[in-house]
């Protein structure tokens, strides 16, 4: 019994330190590259993650245009939020894969249904690391 407790505790900080790893990776500011038509955001937008908010930044402007909290999850990014939508859709928010994320390169993907354009496919959204 003493032996599945030991096992049972180890899994757990062993999840916990590889969510901490990924958040880390995660917490940079990234420059959007569009790799479909249409392009979803400005080719010039930024995503950038905290500790826990995700952002989307104009460069032109550097404004701030979309943010949320976030959670990662079984290799998840999870967005949440009242201002993480934009007009037309939730392209920020919701439920994005990590299906890369290396030191200068991240790459998400999201199931997504845009009517008359894509029809419940992948959306893929890729950056590249800039600070």
């Amino acid at each position: 019994m003493r032996f599945l407790v030991i096992i049972a505790f180890s899994v757990l900080f062993l999840v916990s330190c590889q969510k901490d790893q990924v958040q880390k990776k995660l917490m940079h500011k990234w420059k959007y590259i569009s790799v479909h038509e249409p392009i979803l955001f400005q080719p010039t937008a930024y995503w950038a993650f905290d500790e826990n908010r995700a952002y989307v930044i104009d460069s032109a402007t550097n404004d701030t245009s979309l943010w949320g909290d976030y959670t990662i999850k079984n290799n998840f990014v999870i967005i949440t939020g009242a201002n993480a939508t934009m007009k037309g859709g939730e392209l920020f928010k919701g439920n994005f894969q990590i299906l890369e994320l290396k030191e200068n390169t991240l790459i998400l993907a999201r199931k997504e249904y845009i009517p008359d354009v894509i029809n419940d496919g992948l959306i893929y959204h890729e950056f590249v690391k800039v600070d």
